[in-house]
């Protein structure tokens, strides 16, 4: 009689145990199917403000014709943190840093070269003249760009619709941006055969820059844009190779692309 009771009890427990795991199975596969079915369950940080990462093309408008950029190999990329500071439920003033790459790809066999003027005095040159590069025929020219980095302090006011949650919604933002150059230009010539010259230097290039951004998206997409109030060189000094004793004006810089919130 007394093992019989014990089978009993021991009958109950492992019942019970087995219950219980599936259970809390059925509850664990149920917070996965809300968490998978309501992106905003899925896990995001929760850390204040906003990391943003920001690409698309670059290319100058206003400008003269000797400064021609392809557009489609143009491009940027914005690395960003943004923190924000509430001025009304839906309204904040957000700033922070960053770093910019923006590559100017030319659409003629040309490259960014320091020259000298017929008195002397130190500029850069756009130039068509394999005299000034390292090989012997433009036509061998493949492609050829410009690279700058920044360090960038973005500034906006932004706007969303669902207030302290922005990670849903509408949101738009309006504001704008200073930039530092980090070193010198980077100018590369890429040559059929894959063969490339590379040339580091100042090229008379603005030390700052600065200009007027703005956004508009949902949820954590967005179309940005920015146009650049300064310009790409310093006053006077960029030439045709052709034509030292004119400068000129490659135009303002803008920006257009995709930024995505990353928290």
């Amino acid at each position: 009689m007394k093992n019989t009771w014990m089978l009993i009890i021991a009958a109950l427990f492992c019942g019970y145990q087995a219950v219980a795991q599936e259970t809390s199975t059925d509850n664990n596969n149920q917070e996965k199917l809300e968490s998978y079915s309501n992106p905003q369950k899925m896990a995001r940080p929760s850390l204040p403000g906003s990391f943003m990462v920001s690409f698309g093309f670059n290319n100058t408008i206003g400008g003269d014709n000797d400064f021609r950029l392809n557009w489609w190999r143009s491009k940027y990329f914005n690395v960003s943190y943004l923190y924000p500071v509430p001025l009304t439920e839906k309204i904040s003033f957000n700033g922070g840093f960053g770093i910019g790459i923006n590559n100017w790809s030319f659409q003629d066999k040309v490259g960014i070269v320091s020259d000298v003027t017929n008195a002397g005095a130190p500029i850069v040159t756009i130039s068509d003249n394999a005299g000034d590069f390292p090989f012997t025929n433009m036509e061998d020219m493949k492609r050829s760009k410009l690279a700058i980095t920044y360090i960038d302090i973005p500034l906006e006011f932004r706007y969303t619709s669902k207030g302290a949650d922005t990670n849903r919604g509408f949101r738009a933002a309006v504001g704008g941006r200073v930039g530092y150059r980090i070193g010198g230009g980077n100018s590369k010539q890429t040559l059929t055969g894959g063969r490339t010259y590379k040339a580091k230097e100042d090229f008379f290039l603005n030390q700052w820059r600065y200009g007027l951004s703005s956004s508009i998206g949902y949820s954590w997409i967005n179309i940005s844009f920015y146009y650049g109030l300064s310009d790409i060189f310093e006053k006077d000094q960029l030439r045709m190779s052709g034509d030292l004793a004119s400068p000129i004006n490659p135009g303002n810089p803008y920006e257009v692309g995709i930024t995505i919130d990353l928290f």
